[in-house]
């Protein structure tokens, strides 16, 4: 088989299997799109992040409302992949936060709780909710080199003193973390972290290494 067509048969190989992988997990190549945090609770006057992203360039015009009376922030977008503000809710009830960019639109509910007419348990629930929304913030901010690998499709996490040591490790955490609260690599287009459990489950893969697994000894004698 000459050049050519081996090069031809690895391509229609390629395409295939995403053809495959369309049909299995519903993953495509997306298109410029902006995207906004999960719907999530929150308390009034307890400051909270609301945020986004975009596949626009940076430099695009912008704005982030928190969809309460305050003004919405305007300006042009520095890093694509994080783009947030500080919210303060002074009432109760249902607000629509948004993000534009250029001419993309994209909206999250925050429902906005009154501490003092929750029970104990009913504040604490809430509380366990907002929690888990701003670690899973937490782990979409703290992946490895997240500006510059930003619209590829590899994601990491690596440990606080940025050895390398146990990479794998950490990214299968941080993972399995944001799969156990519904994000999954075949969640809607819409959901923020889908692309994050695609691109980390890409890095794993990749990265995937062979391992023999033997006795394991103590005392020099093999446990069994």
């Amino acid at each position: 088989m000459g050049k050519n067509q081996t090069l031809w048969c690895r391509a229609l190989t390629l395409i295939g299997l995403i053809a495959i992988l369309e049909f299995a997990v519903g993953v495509t190549v997306a298109s410029a799109t902006t995207l906004i945090m999960p719907n999530r609770d929150a308390l009034m006057a307890v400051n909270m992040v609301v945020w986004g992203n975009t596949t626009q360039a940076n430099g695009t015009a912008y704005s982030l409302s928190c969809g309460d009376a305050s003004a919405p922030i305007a300006g042009t977008v520095a890093d694509q992949s994080y783009i947030p503000r500080t919210c303060n809710y002074a009432t109760a009830g249902v607000f629509s936060a948004t993000l534009t960019v250029g001419a993309e639109v994209a909206t999250a509910q925050v429902t906005v709780w009154d501490p003092a007419a929750l029970s104990a348990f009913q504040l604490r629930a809430i509380n366990v909710n907002m929690a888990i929304e701003n670690g899973l913030r937490y782990f979409y901010f703290s992946q490895f080199n997240r500006a510059a690998r930003f619209g590829t499709n590899m994601t990491s996490w690596r440990s606080a003193t940025g050895s390398d040591n146990n990479t794998n490790s950490f990214s299968a955490l941080a993972l399995l973390a944001i799969q156990n609260h519904g994000h999954a690599v075949n969640a809607p287009a819409t959901d923020i972290f889908q692309p994050v459990v695609q691109n980390g489950l890409n890095w794993l893969f990749d990265n995937a290494v062979q391992k023999d697994l033997t006795p394991c000894s103590e005392g020099g004698a093999a446990r069994r």
